[in-house]
């Protein structure tokens, strides 16, 4: 984390899938390997809640890149 972006990477071993949870305020906000995760060959968007996206993905590697939410006061 660096103030308000949030960079992970993930590696998901051959013949497994992975869920994960992403801090994000939307889609929109988030961004694997610089682009937008809509139509991500192995990646699924599969629910935002209270920010955080959840994604389903395929074996492989990713660099994920989001947005956090400025809390007031921060």
């Amino acid at each position: 984390r660096e103030g308000d972006a949030f960079h992970w990477n993930v590696s998901v071993p051959p013949n497994t899938t992975a869920t994960v949870c992403l801090p994000a305020d939307d889609s929109a906000s988030a961004r694997e390997s610089g682009r937008s995760l809509e139509g991500r060959p192995g990646l699924r968007v599969t629910e935002l809640d209270r920010g955080r996206l959840v994604l389903k993905l395929a074996p492989g590697n990713y660099r994920f890149h989001s947005r956090l939410a400025r809390t007031p006061g921060a």
